[in-house]
C-alpha cells in the first residue's frame, strides 16, 4: 500500500472491527465504524476480513476446546508445532510457519481476552447469540452487521433484516437479564415483549413452521398467516398454536407454565392433552395435564408496565420476582418466613427498600444486605 494515510486509515478500521467483534468497542467509536461502514466500500472489506477470522473453524475450535479451560494452555496447544526437520531451506520455512502461527496466535489471544471481557462486561446486558455461537451485546440504539442479518436496536426494540445467505429455521437467541425487558419484532412481524430473566429463540427467517422457544415470560401479538401456525414451545413439554392473537406466556418454572390469552384463539398441547383456549383464559400446564382457569389481564400483564401485584403468594415465590426484577440475590434466612403469605404490589421504577419497608408492617419481617446478598428474616 504505497499511501501511507491510507495505510493508517486501513489500520485504525482493522482495530475498530477487531473491538467491535470482542464487545470492546466504545459508543463514539462504534459510530464511527458504523459510518464508515455505510459509506466507505473499503471498510466494509476490512471489517469482513476481521468477523471471517474470529469466526473461522481454527478460531472456533480454540474458542470451543474443553481440554482446557486456561487460554494460556489452550493457546500453546493450539500453537504446538513439530519442531522442522532438514536443511536450511526447511529450518527457514519453518520459522517462516512458526513466525505466521505467532501472529495467528497473537489474534487469536487477543480475541480469547476480549470475548473474556466481553462476556464479564456484558453479563448484565441485553444479547444476542447467533446460530454461530458469536455473542453481540444488544445496548443503546446502533446497527449492527452479521453474516446472516442486519440488526437495528433502537428504544428498547430489536428489528432486524435477515442477510441474502440465512438458513431458514436457524435459531438465535435474545436473552434478557434481571432488572431489564426488551421488545423484539420477528421476521414476519411477530411482536414480542420478554420480561426480566428471560430468553427468546427464534431465526432470522422461519422455515415452513413459524416455531420459536420462550424460557421465562413474554407478552405476543402473532401476525396473521393461515397457511403457516404459530408455536410457541416452553420448557417442559407444553407448546402453544396460534394463528393470528395476543397472549402472554410464563415459563419461569420448568414444571409449570402459564397460557393467558388477551384476544383470539390458541390450543395449548401437552403430550397427549389439548385444550382450546378463549380470551379471558387461562391454560396452567404441568406433569399432570393442563387445567383452565379465569385470569384478570390487568394483573397479568402489568409487568409490561413496571408493576406486579402479589395476591396472597407465598414469600418464598415473592423473593423471585424481586431476583428477576432488580437483579438481586435474595436469601429468605427462615423457611417459616419462606411460607408467610404476602398481598400488595411491586412498582419496578421504585427503590426496592421501599416495598421491604411496606412488607416489614404488613407481614413482619426484618431484612438486611450483607456481601451482595439481600436476607429475609
Amino acid at each position: 500500500m504505497d499511501n501511507p494515510q491510507e495505510e493508517k486509515y486501513c489500520e485504525y478500521i482493522r482495530s475498530l472491527s477487531h473491538d467491535r467483534v470482542t464487545g470492546l468497542l466504545d459508543p463514539e467509536e462504534n459510530a464511527y465504524l458504523e459510518q464508515q461502514l455505510e459509506t466507505n466500500p473499503k471498510a466494509v472489506e476490512i471489517y469482513n476480513s476481521v468477523v471471517e477470522k474470529y469466526n473461522s473453524p481454527k478460531a472456533q475450535e480454540f474458542f470451543n476446546n474443553p481440554l482446557s479451560s486456561m487460554p494460556s494452555e489452550r493457546l500453546s496447544e493450539l500453537l504446538a508445532t513439530p519442531r522442522p526437520r532438514g536443511g536450511r531451506r526447511v529450518v527457514m520455512v519453518g520459522l517462516l510457519t512458526a513466525a505466521a502461527l505467532v501472529v495467528f496466535g497473537f489474534f487469536i489471544y487477543m480475541l480469547v481476552k476480549g470475548r473474556t471481557t466481553h462476556e464479564k462486561k456484558f453479563a448484565n446486558q441485553i444479547s444476542l447469540t447467533t446460530s454461530e455461537g458469536k455473542i453481540i451485546p444488544i445496548a443503546g440504539n446502533k446497527r449492527i452487521v452479521t453474516d446472516n442479518a442486519t440488526l437495528m436496536a433502537k428504544d428498547s426494540s430489536l428489528t432486524f433484516t435477515g442477510g441474502e445467505n440465512v438458513t431458514a429455521g436457524v435459531m438465535n437467541t435474545l436473552t434478557v437479564p434481571a432488572g431489564q425487558n426488551y421488545r423484539i419484532t420477528l421476521s414476519d412481524g411477530t411482536l414480542v415483549w420478554l420480561n426480566a430473566e428471560s430468553k427468546l429463540e427464534f431465526p432470522f427467517k422461519f422455515a415452513g413452521k413459524r416455531e420459536v422457544t420462550i424460557r421465562g415470560e413474554a407478552y405476543m401479538e402473532i401476525a396473521q398467516d393461515p397457511q403457516k401456525p404459530f408455536i410457541v414451545h416452553c420448557p417442559g413439554g407444553p407448546s402453544v398454536e396460534v394463528l393470528g392473537t395476543s397472549f402472554n406466556v410464563n415459563s419461569y418454572e420448568a414444571s409449570e407454565a402459564r397460557i393467558s390469552l388477551i384476544s383470539g384463539s390458541v390450543r395449548v398441547l401437552l403430550g397427549e392433552d389439548s385444550l382450546m383456549l378463549k380470551p379471558g383464559y387461562q391454560a396452567i400446564s404441568k406433569a399432570g395435564g393442563i387445567k383452565e382457569t379465569k385470569f384478570d389481564a390487568a394483573d397479568e400483564l402489568a409487568w409490561r408496565e413496571g408493576m406486579f401485584y402479589f395476591n396472597s403468594m407465598a414469600l418464598s415465590e415473592v423473593v423471585k420476582v424481586i431476583s428477576r426484577w432488580y437483579g438481586l440475590t435474595v436469601v429468605v434466612d427462615d423457611p417459616q418466613t419462606a411460607s408467610r403469605i404476602f398481598t400488595g404490589s411491586l412498582d419496578r421504577s421504585r427503590p426496592i427498600e421501599e416495598f421491604l419497608e411496606n412488607a416489614t408492617d404488613i407481614i413482619k419481617i426484618s431484612y438486611y444486605k450483607k456481601d451482595g446478598v439481600l436476607h429475609i428474616e
